[in-house]
């Protein structure tokens, strides 16, 4: 990509109602590379990132030279953008905006091609059925708050007054967090329930279940020194009261809400699960 067609990107940023900064880099000059990237170039290929300076937020890529940019859907009112990143046979999609107060970049099904499809892959299967029950009207389906669920960034929160719950079992002021080092969102009264007990450790930080763990020491004893605790694998979690996090406006639950977290994370790779 040329000065030109360097030009030409950031003025179709703009167009959508967003600043970017956009630079190629030569991969073959590595000095260069980890001088203007400090490493973060993701994959050798390409990153994306939310920047600021004091002008406020903006978008920052930083690409090899072969790869392309192209936006392909947007709305200049809801301030959403789909975009494409594509390098030889490779290509990623990402959801590309404003949410509430600041700017994000969301990895998505690489097969959407609108950013109605775009929203709905980051919706999983659990929240997709709750709007099908629910009848949400399809205006309706992508507000922060619905007849299906009230979200708050990449997590939802399904409403289930009928739970019952020990009271025993009830965590006061609890964080969530998606695993990669992001803010957690605190949540006022929580308890979880269900979910796979495995053996956890530095080595094996998703876990092992018990016969995975209990073959793992038979074929090498050592491993039984690795300082494990037995958890719990994707335990179903729940939410009531306020929610708060620092870059998204408070929520209030009244009734206890089934906490489900984005799709977003089997999009980029990261294979996180829920480890309580």
């Amino acid at each position: 990509m040329g000065a030109t067609n360097v030009k030409r990107l950031v003025k179709k940023f703009e167009d959508c109602g967003f600043r970017a900064v956009v630079e190629d880099i030569d991969l073959t000059d590595r000095e260069r590379q980890s001088e203007r990237t400090g490493g973060r170039l993701r994959g050798n290929f390409f990153t994306l990132d939310v920047q600021k300076d004091k002008c406020g937020e903006y978008f920052e890529i930083i690409k090899s030279k072969d790869v392309t940019v192209g936006i392909l859907d947007a709305d200049r009112k809801d301030r959403h953008m789909l975009v494409a990143l594509n390098r030889a046979n490779v290509n990623q999609k990402f959801l590309m905006g404003h949410d509430e107060t600041h700017l994000f970049v969301a990895a998505v099904d690489r097969n959407v091609t609108t950013l109605e499809d775009a929203k709905e892959s980051l919706k999983p299967q659990v929240v997709r059925d709750e709007q099908r029950l629910k009848r949400v009207k399809k205006r309706k389906v992508n507000k922060r708050r619905n007849k299906a669920f009230v979200r708050q960034g990449e997590w939802f929160f399904l409403p289930r007054p009928h739970v019952k719950v020990d009271r025993s079992m009830i965590l006061k002021n609890e964080p969530i967090t998606r695993g990669d080092n992001s803010k957690p969102h605190m949540v006022q009264e929580m308890f979880r329930q269900g979910g796979e007990s495995v053996m956890v450790c530095s080595r094996h930080p998703q876990g092992l279940t018990k016969a995975e763990y209990y073959r793992l020491v038979k074929e090498n004893p050592a491993a039984e020194n690795w300082v494990w605790r037995s958890t719990v694998r994707n335990p179903k979690a729940y939410a009531r009261g306020k929610v708060t996090h620092p870059d998204h406006s408070a929520l209030c639950l009244l009734v206890w809400h089934e906490i489900v977290m984005s799709n977003e994370s089997q999009f980029n790779n990261k294979g996180l699960v829920f480890i309580d």
